[in-house]
C-alpha cells in the first residue's frame, strides 16, 4: 500500500536549431489499487484484578504490505465492567503504522477494587481508520477482568440457647458489589429434632449497601425434663467461591436449669435385729429425671451407736434410668437385751438441681434378743448357820434393767426352820455384770442332824426364758467346809476366783474373791486350763520391766465328734480364728464360736461332763492397772479372760486357774505369830486348798477393798499386795499355785502337755 496517487515525468528536448519544445514536460499520475488489513492482535484479553495493575492491546498489519505511513483510532466501550470503577478508558488514541513499524500498542489501566463482584467483567476496545484501501478486522477486541475480592462470613462457634430458642447470627465482613448467598442447616447431637428443637434450614442472602448481619432463630424445646445439657450443631455453608464461611460448625448447647425432688419414701423405717440390714429407699417425687444424678446417704447416731448397734454407712445412690434409689444399712444383731433403739440417715448431693426433700429418715431397730437365765451351779453346799449365795447367771450383756424372779421350796428342809426362804427378785440392770445372787439364810439349831436340802426354783418371766438348769439344790450341812465357786474367772495380770460361798462368819455380807498373781514372761505361753476335753493357753507380751500381761488365747477342744480343733483369739481387733481360718461366727459339732466388738464367747462341750457346755469369753479391752513397783496407775491394752458357766469343769482340772475349780477350799482368820512392829491395819487368812490330785496346800492372805483392775470388788490376795509370800508372819506362806508358775509354760498356743496336764484327745476313752 502506497500514496493513492504518485506521479512522474517526461521532458522533451530538441537540439534542432530554431525549435521550440512547448510543452516539453508531460506529468504521468499513477493511482494505487493495492489494500491493507489491519487489526488487533487478539481478540480476547485476560487479566486478574489486583494481579495485573494493566493489559497491553495492540493494533498491527494483518495482511498486505504497508509502503507508507497510517494512522489509527482506539476507543474503549465499558461493558459488565465498567469505566473508572474497574478500568480507565481511553477515548481516540491514535496509534501510528509505517513500513518500519507494522504493531502499535496501548495500555488500559485496570483498577483493583475491594468490592466483590461478578467473577467475570467485561469491556472492549474499538480500532478505527479512515486510511483508504485500508480494512479493519478485527475491529473489537474483549478485555475480560477476573474479580479477586471475596467476603468472609464469621458467627461466634459455641451459642448457648435460651428461653426457648438459640439465635445464630452471621456477620459480612467484606464491601458487596453484587448477592451473595449462604446456607445454614441444623444436625443433631445429643439434641435431636424435633424432640428437643425444631429442625432448621434456611438460606440468608446479602446484597450491596443491605446490613452485613443476618440472625436465625431456631426453635428450642422445654420438655420440663431434669437432663444434661444437649447440644446440636448448626452448619453454615455457601457454593460461591468468592464467599469464605469462616465459622462452617456452630455448636449449640441447650442448657437445662429444671429441677427434680428425690426424698425418702419413708419418714421411720423399722427392722428387727436378726433380720440384719434395713434397706433405704429414696425416689424422685416431683419433676422428670433424664440424666444420671448421684445423691449420698449417710447414717449417724440417735440412741443406736455405730459399731455396737448398726455399722456406720456412707452410700452413694445413681439414679441412672431409674426414679428409684436403694441404700443397705447393716443392723449388729448382739447379744444385748436392749430397748428400741434409733439411728437416722440424711442425703446430700452437690447437684445444684436437684432437691432433698424429705432428706432425712429414721431407723428404729427393734431388740428380738431373749434372755435366757439359768442357775450358776446346780447344788450348793452352805453350813448350818451361814448364808449361802445361790447365783444365777444371764447369757447376754443387757442394756436395760432385767428383773428375774425365784422362790424356795424346801425338800428336807423346812422353809422357817432350817432356813429363811420365800419369793425374791433380781434386778440386773444396765451393766456388762451376767451374774446376781440371792443371799439365803441357814438357821442354827441345837441338834446335829444330817445333811438337809431346799431348792431354790427360777420363775418364768415376761423379758426372759429359763433354761437348763432352772434350780439349785441347797445343802445344809453342819461341816464348815467351803468350795471355790463355778463361774467368773478373770486373768491378768491378776487372776481371781469370785468365792461364791458362805463366808459370812468371816465377811459379812461381802463375797471376796481368791486373788493370785502369776508373773508371766514376754513372749511366752503359760496354760489357764488343762482338763478332759479342752485346754487353754495365754499369750504374755511384756510392757514394762515390772508387769505383763495377756494379749493371745489358745484353746484346744474336743467336739462332740471326737475331732481337735484350734480357737485363736488376738488382742488386735479382737480377731478371731478357727483352725486358722478368721471368723466372726462358728458353730458346728458342740463348738461355738461367736465375736462380738470387743470380745470373743466360746462354747467348748469338755467330753460332755455334767451335760452343759463350758462357757469361756476373751475380752480385749484397755483396763486401768497398777505398777507393781512404781504404783503407777496404767492404762493398757490386754486380754482378760474369763469363765461364765464352768460346772462343766471337773474337780480333777488344771492349770493357773483349773487348779482351783470345784475343789474343797477352807477359808479361816490366820491366828498365828506376827513379826515384829507388822501392822494389824489388814487382818490375815489362813486358805488351804485340797485339790484331788495334787498335794494339799496353805497359804497366808490378807483382804483389800479392791484389786489391780480397780473393778472387780474385794479380794481375799493369796499373799501380800503383790501376791507373794506375807513376810509379817513368822513363816512365809508356800506358793498358792502347785509347783512354780516356770511348770506351766507352753511351747505355743495349743500345746498340751505339761507337768500337770489333764487334757485327753479321746476325753480319756483308750
Amino acid at each position: 500500500l502506497e500514496d493513492p496517487i504518485e506521479v512522474f515525468t517526461a521532458l522533451l528536448i530538441t537540439s534542432a536549431p530554431r525549435v521550440t519544445v512547448q510543452p516539453n514536460m508531460a506529468t504521468v499520475s499513477i493511482r494505487d489499487n493495492d489494500l491493507l488489513t489491519i487489526g488487533f492482535d487478539q481478540i480476547n484479553y485476560n487479566v486478574v484484578e489486583g494481579t495485573d495493575q494493566s493489559v497491553t492491546l495492540c493494533a498491527k498489519v494483518l495482511a498486505g504490505i504497508l509502503g507508507t505511513n497510517i494512522t489509527a483510532s482506539v476507543s474503549t466501550q465499558p461493558g459488565s465492567a465498567l469505566d473508572g470503577q474497574d478500568y480507565t478508558g481511553s477515548s481516540g488514541v491514535t496509534l501510528q503504522l509505517s513500513p518500519s513499524q507494522l504493531q502499535s500498542c496501548f495500555s488500559v489501566v485496570i483498577i483493583d477494587d475491594a468490592s466483590l463482584e461478578d467473577p467475570i467483567e467485561v469491556f472492549t476496545a474499538l480500532l478505527i481508520t479512515s486510511a483508504p484501501r485500508v480494512t479493519v478486522q478485527p475491529n473489537m477486541a474483549t478485555v475480560s477482568i477476573r474479580d479477586n475480592d471475596y467476603v468472609n462470613i464469621t458467627s461466634e462457634d459455641t451459642i448457648l440457647a435460651d428461653e426457648g430458642e438459640a439465635l445464630v447470627t452471621l456477620q459480612l465482613v467484606g464491601v458487596l458489589g453484587r448477592n451473595v448467598t449462604v446456607v445454614l442447616y441444623t444436625v443433631d447431637q445429643t439434641a435431636t429434632a424435633p424432640d428437643n428443637y425444631h429442625s432448621t434450614n434456611v438460606t440468608m442472602t446479602f446484597v450491596p449497601n443491605g446490613p452485613t448481619q443476618q440472625t436465625v432463630s431456631i426453635y428450642v424445646v422445654n420438655d420440663m425434663v431434669s437432663r444434661d445439657p444437649l447440644t446440636f450443631v448448626a452448619m453454615v455453608i455457601s457454593t460461591d467461591p468468592a464467599v469464605r464461611v469462616i465459622t462452617q460448625r456452630i455448636l449449640v448447647t441447650i442448657p437445662n436449669n429444671n429441677t427434680v425432688t428425690i426424698g425418702f419414701t419413708k419418714s421411720l423405717y423399722t427392722v428387727s435385729e436378726q433380720e440384719g440390714v434395713v434397706t433405704l429407699c429414696t425416689t424422685v417425687t416431683n419433676g422428670i429425671l433424664g440424666r444420671h444424678v448421684t445423691i449420698t446417704m449417710a447414717t449417724s447416731d440417735g440412741t443406736a451407736l455405730a459399731g455396737t448397734d448398726y455399722q456406720s454407712t456412707t452410700s452413694v445412690l445413681h439414679f441412672v434410668g431409674v426414679t428409684t434409689a436403694c441404700g443397705n444399712v447393716s443392723i449388729i444383731n448382739d447379744q444385748t437385751l436392749e430397748n428400741k433403739e434409733t439411728l437416722s440417715a440424711q442425703l446430700t448431693t452437690g447437684d445444684s438441681r436437684v432437691i432433698l426433700n424429705p432428706f432425712t429418715t429414721n431407723v428404729d431397730i427393734i431388740d428380738d434378743d431373749i434372755v435366757t437365765v439359768t442357775m450358776v451351779q446346780t447344788n450348793y453346799s452352805v453350813a448350818e448357820g451361814q448364808s449361802v449365795s445361790v447365783c444365777v447367771v444371764k447369757d447376754m450383756t443387757t442394756a436395760r434393767g432385767l428383773s428375774v424372779s425365784l422362790n424356795t421350796q424346801g425338800i428336807t428342809a423346812t422353809d422357817g426352820q432350817d432356813f429363811t426362804g420365800g419369793s425374791f427378785v433380781l434386778l440386773f440392770d444396765a451393766t456388762p455384770q451376767n451374774t446376781k445372787c440371792v443371799v439365803i439364810a441357814t438357821l442354827p439349831d441345837q441338834s446335829i442332824e444330817v445333811p438337809e436340802t431346799f431348792v431354790v426354783n427360777l420363775l418364768p418371766g415376761s423379758d426372759y426364758s429359763v433354761g437348763n438348769p432352772s434350780t439349785s439344790s441347797v445343802t445344809i450341812n453342819e461341816a464348815l467346809n467351803v468350795e471355790i465357786a463355778n463361774d467368773t474367772v478373770v486373768g491378768d495380770p491378776l487372776f481371781s476366783v469370785p468365792l461364791y460361798i458362805p463366808l459370812t462368819h468371816l465377811f459379812g455380807a461381802i463375797q471376796p474373791a481368791l486373788c493370785y498373781e502369776v508373773h508371766g514372761r514376754d513372749n511366752v505361753y503359760f496354760n489357764l486350763i488343762s482338763d478332759g476335753g479342752v485346754s487353754v493357753n495365754a499369750h504374755y507380751q511384756n510392757i514394762n520391766e515390772n508387769l505383763n500381761v495377756i494379749d493371745q488365747i489358745g484353746i484346744r477342744a474336743v467336739d462332740s465328734k471326737g475331732s481337735i480343733s484350734n480357737i485363736r483369739v488376738d488382742l488386735t481387733g479382737c480377731a478371731s480364728s478357727i483352725n486358722g481360718t478368721t471368723t466372726t461366727l462358728y458353730q458346728a459339732d458342740g463348738i461355738l464360736l461367736r465375736k462380738y466388738s470387743d470380745r470373743v464367747r466360746v462354747s467348748v462341750p469338755n467330753c460332755g461332763r455334767n451335760s452343759i457346755q463350758l462357757v469361756m469369753w476373751v475380752v480385749c479391752q484397755n483396763n486401768q492397772l497398777m505398777d507393781p513397783v512404781t504404783r503407777n496407775t496404767l492404762t493398757i491394752a490386754m486380754i482378760k479372760f474369763v469363765v461364765a458357766r464352768g460346772l462343766n469343769l471337773s474337780p480333777q482340772s488344771h492349770g493357773l486357774i483349773g487348779q482351783f475349780w470345784n475343789v474343797p477350799v477352807d477359808v479361816s482368820i490366820y491366828t498365828g505369830p506376827l513379826r515384829a512392829g507388822s501392822s494389824t491395819a489388814y487382818p490375815r487368812y489362813t486358805i488351804s486348798v485340797v485339790h484331788p490330785l495334787s498335794p494339799a496346800r496353805s497359804f497366808t492372805g490378807i483382804k483389800y477393798t479392791y484389786t489391780w483392775e480397780f473393778d472387780e470388788g474385794v479380794c481375799l490376795y493369796a499373799g501380800n499386795r503383790q501376791a507373794g509370800p506375807i513376810y509379817e508372819v513368822e513363816s512365809p506362806n508356800d506358793p498358792v499355785i502347785e509347783g512354780s508358775y516356770t511348770n506351766y509354760i507352753m511351747s505355743d498356743a495349743f500345746a498340751t502337755d505339761f507337768a500337770y496336764t489333764r487334757f485327753s484327745p479321746k476325753c480319756g476313752a483308750p
